[in-house]
């Protein structure tokens, strides 16, 4: 058979391939994909070995095979793609193409015959040899996510297959393929416990929350969701967030939860938020809106794990502003509710970006109404001070604050204050204030009030 005979199958549905033009086969019977031509195309790859074009229709040719419903490839098909593999090392397109189906026939066969045949050591050669072609490398994790469904190669290349998996995602943060693939192949490692372990010790925690960030729709959202609650079982500070999403209804549970995340210190607090703690908070808040307890823990909760400026912004996304809001309006006369949202929101308002958004929902009334209803109290005088100081960024947020006569709430926390810095933020903020020409109208116009 000539090699023209195998470049013409392995580009039968581009009809070319290094130069040459073919007619294509249509709608071709089972005969013509596992009779004759696959034999040939074995028997080509396997006498012109050494020859690299060959071995790229080929593997081209076996693609095309894998991917038809009536196809059944044998394991001289995998053996075929393993030589290949072995004898171009430094070959990106056969390694890729090789890679390529092999997944493919991995992804509609049985994958025990590809663990037989082909071990992991290869694929890791492969991932090693090209490690910055990103199609390579993804065409690699795919393989890796279904060889690691069987246990034996769990148990016995649990390390390599998590350390090749993470550095993937690692270097090519944008491919959503690769990502989806990698998080498919840590699910399947994250089963045992040394597994979840492992991915620990390796900071996967920090690439999977990368990749739910970038792609926030779809089936990768669930496998890392699925990932981090795996190994926030494994994790001793980690169990909590564990329980809490297993028990949502429980109401006790979530108020222990809370609890306990409210009261983080670094660096354990960073690992919760890492293993979902920001999530499992608001899904608390917004199962129990109306328990006194949740909503106090739960606002103190959100308050201590926003500690720098990219978790302020995952708490202070609209649902976690609303959710703040909710609890201090659901208990407005509630001392302690109202400090611990004050200081949620204050902190919040660090970030520039949340604090229009605070503003934008409400945040200047609602910080007005608490400095309103404990006019006396120290702490909720301080904290709305500098909470207001923070959403006086826009005309917007300056405008509403006129409309409720904001001058005087600040001019009366400002009596009750002595300290140097709370007066020179309530000095700030009330510069803003009559430097702002606008209508004033009765406090009975605020929601707060109404």
């Amino acid at each position: 058979m000539r090699e023209s005979t195998c470049v013409w199958l392995g580009e039968e549905l581009d009809c070319i391939f290094l130069g040459e033009e073919f007619d294509p086969i249509e709608d071709p019977k089972e005969e013509d994909i596992i009779g004759f031509p696959l034999k040939a195309v074995l028997d080509v790859m396997e006498q012109h070995v050494k020859q690299g074009g060959v071995q790229v229709a080929g593997c081209i040719a076996l693609s095309n095979f894998a991917l038809h419903p009536s196809s059944k490839l044998c394991s001289d098909s995998i053996r075929a793609l393993r030589r290949a593999i072995t004898e171009h090392p430094k070959n990106v397109l056969v390694q890729r193409l090789a890679c390529k189906t092999l997944k493919t026939i991995s992804d509609v066969q049985n994958h025990s015959s590809i663990e037989k045949l082909l071990s992991v050591e290869v694929v890791q050669r492969v991932l090693k040899e090209h490690a910055e072609d990103a199609e390579t490398v993804k065409w690699c994790c795919g393989l890796l996510r279904n060889l690691t469904l069987h246990h034996s190669t769990r148990q016995s290349n649990a390390v390599t297959c998590i350390t090749s998996s993470l550095s993937a995602m690692s270097k090519f943060p944008d491919n959503e393929e690769l990502q989806l693939w990698c998080l498919g192949a840590l699910n399947h490692l994250a089963l045992s416990n040394a597994g979840c372990q492992e991915i620990l010790s390796q900071n996967g925690t920090s690439c999977v929350r990368r990749a739910m960030r970038l792609f926030p729709d779809g089936e990768l959202q669930g496998l890392g969701r699925k990932l981090l609650l795996r190994l926030a079982i494994n994790d001793s500070a980690g169990g909590q967030v564990a329980v809490m999403h297993a028990r949502l209804k429980d109401v006790r549970a979530q108020r222990n939860g809370c609890r306990v995340l409210a009261s983080l210190g670094d660096p354990v607090r960073r690992r919760v938020v890492e293993l979902g703690a920001i999530r499992v908070v608001k899904s608390a808040l917004r199962a129990h809106s109306r328990d006194y307890h949740v909503l106090l823990w739960g606002c103190r909760a959100l308050d201590n794990l926003a500690f720098d400026s990219e978790t302020r912004e995952e708490v202070g996304d609209p649902d976690g502003v609303r959710l703040v809001h909710a609890g201090m309006w659901a208990f407005p006369k509630d001392l302690e509710l109202q400090r611990s949202g004050l200081s949620a929101l204050s902190n919040l308002a660090l970030s520039r970006d949340v604090s229009k958004r605070i503003g934008d929902l409400n945040g200047v009334e609602v910080v007005h109404g608490a400095m309103v209803a404990f006019r006396t109290d120290t702490s909720v005088q301080t904290t709305g001070l500098s909470a207001l100081s923070l959403l006086m960024q826009s005309d917007d947020a300056l405008m509403r604050m006129k409309y409720l006569e904001g001058e005087t709430v600040v001019q009366e926390a400002m009596r009750h204050l002595h300290d140097h810095t709370s007066r020179a933020v309530g000095q700030k903020t009330m510069g803003k204030l009559t430097a702002m020409q606008g209508p004033k109208v009765s406090r009975s116009s605020s929601k707060w009030f109404r």
